[in-house]
């Protein structure tokens, strides 16, 4: 894997960027995350971003933009495959539970394995369908990353959804076309750009959607 120390002085200057801090053992945390991504992704395929500078960019700094724009609070993160952003809200956020929803049973057995490598005891890793998971009074948030168009995710998390929990989708390009079809008893409340920093095709929204 490439140097550990130019990938932490990476993520360092990403996180001044975003005005953001982490602590040393956090910050440890998300860099091992990291080497379990490098080292399952040759036999489980978890992302076709291999080049670990770029990881930090695309995966760490990706997830890390967003935080200044959640609500701290229990969390779900639907289809979450290599545990974006699950796996960092679950680090940056050890108070809160963090649900990391996948159907893949390979992508479960890799996030089961982070869980217990990186000791996070806040994590709890469903193999489920999202239609399938069973609601948690304690969640406040709702959260995927390039998993459906919003109509689809709504009508698939409609039973996880009541007028305390925020739904967050991660985007690329402003996602005008989906928020112009999303269904009747919601409301898109905000959608932000995002700014990741050193990322070259920078066109990232997050759009939070409540209940009426």
């Amino acid at each position: 894997m490439t140097d550990q120390c130019f990938l932490e002085d990476l993520l360092d200057k990403g996180l001044s960027k975003l005005s953001f801090s982490v602590s040393s053992y956090q910050k440890k945390q998300l860099i091992e995350y990291l080497s379990l991504v490098e080292k399952w992704n040759k036999k489980c395929n978890l992302t076709a971003v291999r080049n670990p500078r770029d990881m930090v960019i695309k995966h760490l700094l990706d997830a890390l933009s967003i935080l200044p724009h959640l609500e701290q609070a229990d969390t779900i993160d639907l289809g979450s495959g290599m545990g974006i952003p699950g796996v960092v809200l679950a680090i940056v956020w050890p108070e809160s539970q963090v649900y990391l929803v996948d159907s893949n049973i390979k992508k479960v057995r890799f996030l089961r394995q982070v869980k217990l490598e990186l000791s996070l005891e806040n994590v709890v890793v469903l193999h489920q369908r999202v239609e399938d998971i069973v609601k948690v009074d304690s969640v406040g948030n709702i959260i995927c990353r390039a998993l459906a168009s919003l109509d689809v995710l709504l009508a698939w998390s409609k039973h996880l959804m009541d007028r305390k929990v925020r739904f967050y989708a991660m985007k690329g390009k402003y996602p005008g076309c989906e928020i112009e079809v999303i269904p009747d008893g919601y409301q898109v409340v905000s959608t932000i750009a995002i700014e990741v920093p050193f990322l070259e095709d920078n066109s990232r929204h997050l759009v939070q959607v409540v209940k009426e």
